[in-house]
């Protein structure tokens, strides 16, 4: 069976890794209409990766191997990444969202790049920092950074 998931059922997943939620906390936490939730609670439990006690809903503990490797499978979450990016993108692009993506391309010598390094080292320590705190799903942020070699970029261009 495929477990590819959406990134809405993936959101109540995650709300629900907090701790064992009703509907209603749902609703509060992921600020999605209810109906729309209990549609992808009926399919999770279908799925067999959430449980459903005294009114509440909480992730199977006893996922097999097989199942946790769909939920992380690379193609699914490739195209996850790819829908929110995509967001991301039109928000910079079409609302002038000056938050929503940024991207620059520059030359480093071998010293602005340790700089660099260095910074992204804080950055990185500082976002893992915060997930320790528990918020509600909905309010989340999500940052994104990388890098990525521009010949490397033409060249798989031209060769896709």
């Amino acid at each position: 069976m495929k477990y590819q998931i959406t990134l809405v059922e993936r959101m109540i997943l995650e709300s629900l890794q907090i701790k064992p939620k009703n509907l209603n906390e749902l609703n509060m936490c992921t600020k999605i209409e209810k109906d729309f939730i209990r549609n992808i609670l009926t399919d999770l439990v279908s799925k067999n990766l959430i449980i459903s006690r005294e009114n509440k809903y909480q992730i199977n503990k006893h996922l097999d191997q097989s199942m946790i490797n769909e939920l992380f499978n690379k193609d699914f979450l490739n195209v996850e990444l790819m829908e929110m990016t995509q967001f991301c993108i039109k928000e910079k692009l079409y609302h002038k969202t000056e938050k929503a993506f940024k991207m620059k391309k520059v030359h480093m010598n071998e010293k602005e790049k340790k700089i660099y390094y260095g910074l992204l080292y804080n950055l990185e320590s500082f976002l893992d920092s915060l997930e320790k705190k528990p918020l509600t799903t909905s309010d989340t942020t999500i940052h994104f950074w990388g890098e990525g070699n521009y010949g490397k970029i033409i060249n798989h261009y031209i060769n896709a």
